[in-house]
Parts: C-alpha cells; structure tokens; sequence
C-alpha cells in the first residue's frame, strides 16, 4: 500500500461447521468484500461444506474450500496455516483477517468497506470489536431478513485484521479466535492492536442452533487431549450448563447472546426486551451488505435435532456429563432419536435375529488342501474399500476366513471406520454366500480411540449404501443394547474389537459367547498389544486354556478362537483343524503377515497410481486443446506426470508388491 491510489486487497481465512441456518447469507457478505477467501470445513454433516463447493465452482479464483477431518477443534494451528499459505499465493493482498460463520462487518457496500481501509493505510493491525446481537423474535435470527437488538457498546472481544508485513514478520501469531496478537507459544501476554470500529456478532440465532454450537464445541474442546487449553474451553462447558436449564425464558436467551464472551452475570431483570430498549439497544436488521455470490439451487438445511442428540450421546460417552443426564436433555430438549428411525435400510434397529439352524447351505471347503488353497487365494483378492484403519494388515485373512466359514450372521463390535467389516462385506459378495452382516457401534469413540463426530458414520454409511447394501447393516448404540437383539446361536462370526481394556472386553466376551452358534468362530484384534491400559492380551491368555484357539502376531495380534460344538466336516471344524497342524500354522502366520502388508502397500500404490493416470490423461487433453502449435515432448506438465508414474512402477514398494501380484496370476489365472 506504498501508493495511496492503490485498492487495498483483502484475505480471509475461516474455519466453519455445521452453519446450514447462515453459511449463505454469511457467504453472500464475504464474497461481496473479500478478494481471496480460503474456507475450511470442519467435517459437517448438515450441508454446509456442499454448498461451500456449490459457490467455490462459481468464483474458483477467489473462493478456496478444504475439508479439515482431524477431530480435535484446533482453529488456532489451522487459520495460521491457511492465512500464511494465502498470503504467499495472492502477492497483492495487503490486509487479512479470520471471520467466524456468524460475524458480520457493518458496511453496506465493497466501496464503503475499501474506503475504510484506505483510511488505515500504514497501519501495521487493527481491531473490530464485537457487538454481541440477539434476536428480537425467539428462534428468528435471520441475519439478511429478521431484526436484532444491538447494543449501543462493544464487547471485550474482537477480530484482528493484520497487514501483510506484520503477519509474515512472524513476531505474532493469530490466537484462538483471532481476537488478539499472541506471541508464539505464549512467551508474552496477547495484545490488543487499537480499536477502529466493531462488526455484529450473532453466536445466538435460535434455540436448537446454539445448543448444538455448545455441544460441538465442548466436543472439539475436548478432542484436543493433552493441548486442551482451560482458558480457552472454560466458556463452553459454562454456557452448556446454561443451556441444561430447558426452561431458559427470554430474558435469559437475551443475557447469553448480549453477554456472549462477557464476564458471566445471572442478572436477568435488565434484560427484558423493555429494559433493552430503555437502555440505549436499538432494534434494527442489519446493514451489512449479502450481495455477494449465492447458489440457490444448493441450499443446505438444518438438521439440529438429530445432530444435537449425536453430540449428548458423545459428550456423555467421554463422561463429561452421565448417561442419565444426557438422556434427560435429549427428552426435554426434544430431540429426535435417530436410533429409533426404521426407514433406513442399512440399520437394522427393527430386526431381531433368532437361533440358527444347525443344518443349512454351509458346505464349503472339504479337505486341508483346499484350505490352504482358499486361505492363499482369498488373501490375494485386491481389497476393495480401505478406510483409514489399524486393521488393515488383517484384511486378507478376513477375506479367507469369511469365504472358507460362510457364516450366515456376521457380528461386529466397534466398527469405527469399517475396515474389517467392509472386508467381510466384500467376501460375502464375492463368494454369494447370502449372509448377513451387522456393524454394532456408538460413532462417538472412545478413550482409547478418542473421540469423533456424526461424520465418521456419515462416511461408513455412504461406502455401506453405495457397496453391499442388502448385505450389510448396522446397529447404532452400546453393546449391552444391541446384545437383547441376539438370541442364543444367532451368529456364526463375531470380531470383538471395542474398547481394549480387560474388564471391557471381558464383559463383551461373556454377553456375547452364548450369542455364537456351536462351533461359531470369535475373533478378538489387539491380543498382542500391551501399551497403556489395554487389556485384551490378559483375557486372551485365559481363553486360550479353555477354547482351541489360534493367533497372529502381527499388526496388534489376531485371535481366533472356536467354539465348541462344531459339526464333524463343517467349515468351522476342518478349519480348526487344518490350523492346529503346527508347521501349516506357522507357515501361515508367516504368509500373512507378508501378505497384509503387501496388500496395503499394492491398495495404496494403486490409488496413487489411478491419480497420476487421470491427471496424465487431463494433461493430454489439454495440451491437445491448445493445437498442434506445442509439440507434446516440449509440455513440461505432461512431461512430470510421466515422470512421476515411471517413479511409482520403479519404486521399492511396487517391486516388493511383485511377488503378492505373480501369486494372485497363478492362483486366479489373471493378468
């Protein structure tokens, strides 16, 4: 901003989630004033990020939108990132800030806006402070069509907008929030650049919208484990105890909006509407232009009950608040149980499954050869969905143990993302077995796997529809319950892989052994796992004095266990046998420990692989859009592309996948 004739160019950078009530009359305001802007969704389920990408293929060269899948609400680490990223991507920008989906400048127009950063040419930052907003009307806070109290004064807290120089100086950082100058890791108290204005901040639109703001803050807050900051989570487990009062009057949703960020005050007389209006608020819709890009037809809406009662059930799960109390919210809050919805048919809520028959379709393998052959030729099936998983080195065994039982019913305890379970998917499919398989799971987490949002299942239940429905469903809740929707002999095969601690995965094991049928097969994962407080080793070491049993070591241990009862030439009773031959044993042990991971690496490689083909095949076609003008070996882009796809074939891990590949060729006679 050296000559005073130049427009002064803005950056954004935002971190956003779950704003379907806002995100498009808040993107309509962005895009209006900011040049550039970069948007990072935080895993939304309601919408949000599809209508985000809905606008971004509008004005591509001024709107970015990632998604941000980590769990943990780490907007600090994040905005920093994205701000310096922009800034060395946009040379011109010479102010940038970070907004929140519910903070709104005041001007009406860009040419207002730019007109007030001229004014602040040389000035190294600047604040905008808050003026905390409340609805006039209960549960009508639109900020483009509805009117809001605002308040004659500012709040504490603000946005800091940063020069370019200053930013990249590097001497301060963006602090959660963006409201003042940290230094980096804390040497120094914040501090505050000098107040020129102040923007309108809506935290509080409706009563469903700002429950869930508060649970999914307590639950990002949370997430964070050992980083948790209690300066920076202290309001949101504060305002949640507010909001468990669900007979919150108007005057008290006017005090949580007006106070919002404020030292807490329980004084609720001066906020009545009336003593609002006497004391200088002024009713009025907002000024701030929205007439920026919009994508009508794309229109997220919002779903805050259901998503509400996803977050209590996860909230009570890592013991912030106890069961019965979340259950007591939900009831008052008037909550939609999701778990109680039928219609879906990947769950299977509405179903109950009674003792097998000892007789069936089972027939299978009929001799030791033919296991070893099933067993190594299963294991070189290409796996067909992975998901991000500490299971993954165990796929191929599940392929083969699935497609030599045939099981009917196949229980899984603790899905998390699916990968064990979409394994037995692919191999029921596969082998047209017609049985049945039931993902049990909260999607919430746990202490050991940590906590996670509605997303997680979001995304099991996409792969679910997309892949094996009709053969696949799942069963949203705790163990114990789903266990009344089991009767004795109802599952041939159950994976046992919950939470690890030893009283845990005892009680499993005891609630659920009498639900497999004689001769049924349990696996349990982490067997070899002694970090911590996992305890499956010990169980297992008791189990394997009274069941025949047999185990892996690699990838966290596998074991295998038979129940007795098995008829004489089933799958179940051949495959134990043909496995407590000593040397098959360990020669299998052996065999699939190479082959789990040379499957990864050959299922990774091959992503990698179909990437740089289509941006190989995208490159050709452009440069053929281009003519004939620019020989293709002169095409620098092409060029790389078949450079990088030599490196994969030339790689240490595509030679290694060698002989997994030359194995799958001689057993399944393909190319």
């Amino acid at each position: 901003m050296a000559n005073s004739n130049e427009l002064p160019v803005t950056g954004l950078v935002s971190m956003v989630k779950n704003e379907a009530d806002i995100i498009a009359d808040w993107l309509a305001h962005v895009t209006d004033l900011f040049d550039h802007i970069v948007i990072a969704d935080h895993n939304s389920t309601d919408g949000t990020f599809e209508y985000l990408k809905a606008v971004e293929s509008k004005i591509p060269e001024r709107l970015k939108i990632v998604r941000y899948i980590e769990p943990e609400y780490d907007q600090a680490r994040l905005m920093n990132f994205l701000a310096e990223g922009l800034l060395a991507r946009e040379a011109g920008i010479s102010w940038i800030t970070s907004l929140d989906a519910d903070e709104f400048l005041t001007f009406g127009s860009r040419d207002e806006f730019v007109r007030f950063l001229k004014r602040l040419q040389g000035r190294k930052a600047f604040t905008l402070l808050w003026k905390n907003c409340a609805p006039l009307l209960p549960n009508k806070g639109n900020p483009r069509t509805d009117s809001w109290f605002i308040p004659p004064q500012f709040a504490g807290h603000g946005k800091v907008f940063w020069s370019r120089q200053l930013f990249l100086k590097g001497t301060f950082v963006m602090g959660q929030g963006n409201h003042f100058l940290e230094y980096p890791k804390g040497k120094r108290t914040p501090s505050s650049p000098k107040a020129e204005g102040h923007l309108y901040h809506l935290p509080l639109r409706t009563q469903d919208q700002f429950r869930l703001k508060i649970c999914q803050g307590i639950i990002g807050y949370w997430k964070q484990g050992r980083r948790r900051n209690n300066a920076h989570g202290a309001h949101w487990f504060e305002l949640f105890r507010k909001l468990a009062d669900s007979h919150l009057s108007k005057s008290d949703l006017n005090r949580i909006a007006l106070q919002y960020g404020e030292t807490d005050s329980s004084e609720t007389a001066g906020m009545t509407d009336e003593s609002l209006l006497a004391t200088g608020y002024v009713v009025q819709k907002l000024p701030s232009t929205m007439k920026g890009v919009r994508c009508e037809d794309a229109l997220p809406t919002p779903m805050w009950s259901e998503m509400t009662a996803e977050c209590l059930r996860t909230i009570a799960r890592s013991g912030i608040v106890d069961q019965e109390k979340a259950r007591t919210l939900s009831q008052e809050w008037n909550l939609e149980q999701s778990d109680d919805l039928v219609g879906n048919s990947l769950r299977a809520n509405h179903l109950h499954y009674t003792t097998l028959s000892s007789t069936g379709n089972r027939a299978g393998v009929s001799s030791a050869d033919e296991i070893r052959k099933e067993l190594m030729q299963c294991a070189t099936w290409d796996i067909e969905t992975l998901v991000p998983t500490s299971w993954g080195e165990h796929i191929p065994f599940m392929l083969a143990v699935v497609s030599i039982l045939r099981p009917r019913v196949f229980v899984e305890l603790g899905t998390h993302h699916g990968a064990s379970f979409f394994a037995v998917c692919q191999a029921l499919k596969r082998r047209e077995i017609g049985g049945q398989a039931i993902a049990v799971d909260t999607w919430s987490g746990d202490s050991q796997a940590g906590f996670y949002d509605n997303s997680v299942l979001e995304r099991f239940e996409h792969l679910l529809e997309q892949r094996y429905k009709g053969i696949g469903r799942y069963l949203k809740m705790y163990f114990d319950e789903a266990a009344e929707k089991f009767d004795e002999g109802s599952i041939d095969l159950l994976h046992i892989d919950g939470l690890h601690t030893y009283e845990a995965v005892s009680h499993d094991f005891k609630t659920w052994k009498d639900k497999v049928s004689p001769g049924g097969v349990i696996l349990f994962h982490d067997i070899n796992v002694y970090t911590k407080d996992f305890g499956v080793w010990r169980l297992w070491k008791e189990l394997k004095k009274q069941y025949q049993t047999f185990e892996f070591l690699h990838c966290h241990g596998l074991g295998i266990l038979f129940m007795p009862g098995a008829a004489d030439g089933s799958p179940a009773q051949r495959l134990a046998a043909y496995l407590s031959n000593e040397t098959e044993g360990d020669i299998l042990r052996h065999f699939f420990a190479s082959v789990g991971e040379l499957s990864l690496q050959r299922k990774l490689l091959s992503f990698e692989n179909q990437d740089l083909k289509q941006s190989l095949k995208s490159g050709r076609g452009n440069a053929q859009s281009v003519g004939a003008a620019t020989p293709m070996a002169e095409q620098p882009e092409v060029l790389r592309l078949h450079h990088e796809l030599q490196l994969v074939y030339n790689s240490t891990s595509w030679r290694v996948t060698a002989p997994l590949r030359w194995l799958k060729r001689r057993l399944t006679g393909s190319s």
